[in-house]
């Protein structure tokens, strides 16, 4: 959803878009992505001076928080102190690793957009507690919301960013937690999850019928294990592989019960 989110931003804006995953970046120099490795594609597909006016979205990012008493943490808080470059504007070179010959592109990130997310359990955690009469995100206006975003900045160097990248992050923006209603909206929207399952099974000669019931039990798996839609793609996708496997052709109703029973063989309570 917040991958979604920002490439739609970046299309909006017409800018060109690529996508990575902080859990993969090291410190440069150690086994895993530096941080500019990520514009070796935008360079590749657009050229240099088309990608330095692009959208860079990071996911993960709250995995890349330093660990306490640990100076030198290749996985977080040197990553953090690369991004400090990159996200302030200058030029670097970028190597493009996919290919056998040994190709460098040079890459200015002054113009570039740069959109970092994660889902910050803790984070969250701690701003429940302190603000759990008051609004927050979306929901708080006017000087309520200077405020909340202050604090949330103030938890994020609690929670292991460094304040150079913290003053670098222009705004922040809180989603709030999807509600059971909301989860099976996204269940059973048109083109939604089941859609998209339903439609593949179809190919194969299973004409698909997911009751209310069952959609409930699916959303209601994923509040409990606050995965949200990922988690109703789980269950989906342990369903089709079932039926798949069984061979199964012609109409077929999934109810609650079975898909209970599937989600208990994933290893989850269904509720």
């Amino acid at each position: 959803g917040k991958t979604f989110l920002a490439e739609v931003g970046g299309q909006v804006a017409g800018l060109p878009f690529t996508s990575a995953t902080a859990t993969t970046m090291t410190c440069a120099g150690y086994v895993g992505d530096a941080v500019t490795d990520l514009f070796a594609p935008l360079v590749r597909q657009h050229g240099a001076g088309r990608s330095r006016y692009s959208c860079v979205w990071i996911d993960e990012i709250d995995k890349k928080a330093a660990r306490a008493g640990d100076t030198f943490d290749v996985a977080g808080r040197s990553v953090q102190q690369g991004l400090l470059r990159v996200v302030g504007g200058s030029t670097f070179v970028t190597p493009e690793r996919r290919s056998s010959q040994e190709t460098q592109y040079t890459f200015n990130s002054d113009g570039t957009m740069f959109v970092m997310g994660g889902a910050f359990t803790e984070l969250w955690a701690s701003l429940k507690e302190r603000h759990s009469r008051e609004p927050l995100g979306f929901a708080a206006g006017g000087s309520k919301g200077g405020a909340a975003e202050r604090q949330i900045r103030g938890l994020l160097q609690e929670h292991g960013f460094i304040p150079e990248l913290i003053a670098r992050i222009g705004s922040i923006v809180l989603f709030p937690e999807p509600s059971l209603g909301d989860l099976i909206e996204m269940a059973t929207a048109e083109r939604g999850i089941i859609w998209s399952y339903s439609a593949l099974l179809r190919n194969m000669g299973t004409e698909l019928a997911v009751s209310p019931a069952a959609v409930r039990v699916m959303a209601s798996y994923a509040l409990d294990i606050r995965t949200y839609a990922r988690g109703i793609q789980e269950a989906m996708a342990s369903l089709t592989e079932r039926l798949v496997f069984s061979a199964v052709k012609g109409p077929f109703v999934v109810g609650g019960r079975l898909m209970g029973s599937i989600i208990s063989e994933m290893g989850a309570p269904a509720t």
